[in-house]
């Protein structure tokens, strides 16, 4: 609580927000599994002829965040410098002062940092944490080997190193005193051939203890690390392997040799024990961020476009609703059309039928746009700030078909199918274009004031993902002026014989059947990046082209 207390003041001093546990996301939270990514150096071999020394490393964190490596991460996280400068604070306090509440602050200040029940623990400060401490271990390493320490085992709380003075003293110890013993106890192995040690995390099937003794040794137990378990009375940090830990398959409670009770969840170095509840807990949050929460966020590939999944409930990539939009349309289109000649009206009056059913559409997808409410996200689709809702910011470069956009690519339809006979039924050129390029310059110019002339601005913003109002309206327009341009040098002037849009349209269908079956090789392809709008509308190119 105290660490907390001064970490807020320097926050507050230096006018930074302050946050919480409630306020990290799953992905943040789930940052917490690359914390115990350091693998530990181990060299595997048979030291007979030495002697290994094992040293614990106290005061690692300390010396990592004020070392270097400490200075260049606090340069690139404004949150770890504070952290920095609280432990630089404390340090002189230490130093000047002998102040014991200092010095117990710094005793317990990576424990602070590493435990999720702080009021500000954030995985991303302990990883950085951890790498810092990690770079100063591999200089210790390297400072060691430089003076002919040869590392048989360390991580950030333990080091072995060989000694090679004590070489000659085991030599003559083992020779004069363990031999003998090591003999008399090969009887004893064969009477036990049949009892081997049970662990947690047993699983090789051994048979005969003597062949067992001289093979390659192979670690019996499967290994489960739960890492930076912090002695509350001490202080000591280690990380606890569950399947290999010795005592932890035994009782609670027990009788060493000497007939006193030794717990077996306590820590080595005062004999403490173990907060149970305190370990259960931080065992089902490794589950959770190791297991089980990277496999509810694993990404989900479509192999169609070979994009990854966007929403956790979606069962069916957005890809394949181009088919239901058409279907859609072309009913809702016919729907228009049945409903005006139901009327038995004709001319102004039928189109008028037709039109009030389209608007019907219309008025609906943006009634469901600015009126429905959602939990999270506010109507319509700007933010109160001006910018795009979150919602309204989709990524991708399909179109994320569903009844929302149904619902305006209808109305699009409806506007090629009314566009369309006006074209055929006019009798000249002139009158021709004129239709296209007024009704274009129309459409255009009340969908560039919906969004007020810019792509992310306006009532209503330009999205092609969402199919909104504005971005109907200005392609619609756009279509009209491409459709009067084609016209005059196709079919007016004779510039230009079409080819070879022509004969794709005249093959529609088998191009969109075969694309369908053989994916990105009908007609054809190349790897590129498919979530580039650029890149995918030159492939869409080429392929016309060819």
């Amino acid at each position: 609580m105290m660490l907390d207390t001064l970490y807020a003041r320097l926050l507050q001093k230096y006018q930074h927000v302050w946050w919480g546990p409630a306020d990290l996301d799953a992905s943040r939270a789930a940052t917490y599994t690359l914390v115990d990514g350091f693998k530990p150096v181990l060299v595997p071999g048979a030291y007979t002829h030495n002697m290994v020394i094992d040293l614990s490393l106290d005061g690692l964190a300390i010396q990592a965040l004020l070392s270097d490596d400490g200075q260049a991460a606090s340069e690139e996280n404004v949150a770890f410098r504070l952290v920095r400068q609280l432990a630089t604070q404390l340090f002189n306090d230490v130093v000047s002062t002998k102040s014991p509440v200092a010095d117990a602050l710094l005793q317990h200040f990576y424990r602070w940092m590493a435990s999720p029940g702080a009021h500000f623990y954030d995985p991303n400060l302990h990883n950085l944490m951890q790498n810092c401490m990690h770079q100063l271990l591999k200089q210790v390493l390297a400072q060691m080997k430089r003076l002919g320490a040869t590392i048989v085992y360390a991580d950030v709380y333990r080091l072995n190193n060989v000694e090679m003075a004590l070489t000659e003293y085991c030599q003559k110890l083992i020779s004069t005193q363990f031999t003998d013993k090591f003999l008399r106890l090969v009887p004893d192995i064969l009477s036990h051939a049949h009892t081997f040690p049970t662990l947690a995390g047993s699983h090789l099937p051994w048979t005969h203890a003597a062949l067992e003794l001289v093979k390659c040794f192979v670690n019996p137990s499967k290994s489960f690390v739960l890492p930076d378990i912090i002695c509350t009375q001490c202080n000591l940090c280690r990380h606890v392997d569950l399947c290999r830990e010795p005592g932890l398959m035994d009782d609670l409670s027990a009788l060493d040799d000497r007939d006193e009770v030794v717990q077996s969840w306590q820590c080595p170095r005062c004999t403490h024990l173990y907060d149970l509840d305190m370990l259960e807990h931080r065992l089902v949050h490794v589950v959770h961020t190791q297991h089980s929460l990277p496999y509810q966020l694993r990404e989900l590939v479509c192999k169609r476009c070979n994009l990854p999944n966007e929403s956790q409930l979606n069962t069916l990539c957005g890809c394949t609703g181009v088919l239901q939009s058409f279907a859609f349309a072309y009913l809702m289109v016919n729907v228009a059309i049945i409903a005006g000649l139901a009327c038995k009206s004709s001319g102004y009056l039928q189109r008028a039928v037709e039109g009030a059913v389209m608007l019907v559409v219309v008025a609906t997808n943006l009634g469901i746009a600015f009126g429905l409410p959602v939990p999270g996200c506010p109507t319509g689709y700007l933010n109160q700030g001006g910018t795009p809702a979150s919602v309204y910011e989709t990524t991708g470069s399909w179109d994320p078909e569903g009844a929302l956009n149904w619902l305006m690519v209808s109305f699009m339809a409806y506007i090629g199918y009314v566009l369309g006979g006006w074209f055929l039924n006019e009798p000249g050129w002139v009158r021709k274009t004129g239709l296209l390029l007024g009704s274009g310059a129309a459409m255009g110019l009340t969908g560039l004031v919906l969004c007020g002339f810019r792509i992310n601005g306006g009532f209503i913003p330009i999205n092609k993902n969402l199919w909104s109002l504005s971005f109907v309206l200005v392609v619609s327009g756009l279509a009209c002026a491409v459709l009067a341009a084609t016209f005059l040098l196709v079919d007016k002037f004779g510039i230009w014989g079409g080819t070879p849009l022509k004969q794709n349209g005249m093959n529609a269908i088998a191009l969109y059947i075969g694309h369908e079956m053989l994916m990105n090789h009908a007609p054809f392809s190349w790897d590129r990046d498919t979530s580039s709008h650029v890149e995918n509308t030159l492939s869409n190119l080429g392929g016309a082209v060819w």
